[in-house]
C-alpha cells in the first residue's frame, strides 16, 4: 500500500492517494506517516485538518504498532 500511496502523492493524484490510505493492509506507523505527508501536500484545509485529527486520535489509541488495519 505505502509504494501506491508514494506513487499516487509524487504524482500529484491526492484522491487516489486518500483513497490508498483509506485501505486495508497499513501499519499504524506507516499510515501516520502517510497522513501527515497528505496532510502537508494538500491544498484542502479541512482534509488536512481531518488527517491531522486522525493522526492525533491513532496516537491515543490502546491498539499496539505493530497492529494494522
Amino acid at each position: 500500500m505505502a509504494r501506491l500511496f508514494d506513487d499516487y502523492l509524487s504524482s500529484g493524484r491526492q484522491a487516489e492517494a486518500w483513497a490508498t490510505l483509506n485501505s486495508t493492509g497499513w501499519s499504524l506507523p506507516d499510515a501516520r506517516a502517510a497522513a501527515e505527508r497528505l496532510a502537508a501536500a494538500t491544498d484542502r484545509p479541512l482534509l488536512a485538518l481531518q488527517l491531522r485529527a486522525w493522526i492525533a486520535f491513532s496516537q491515543q489509541t490502546d491498539m499496539p504498532e505493530r497492529y494494522g488495519y
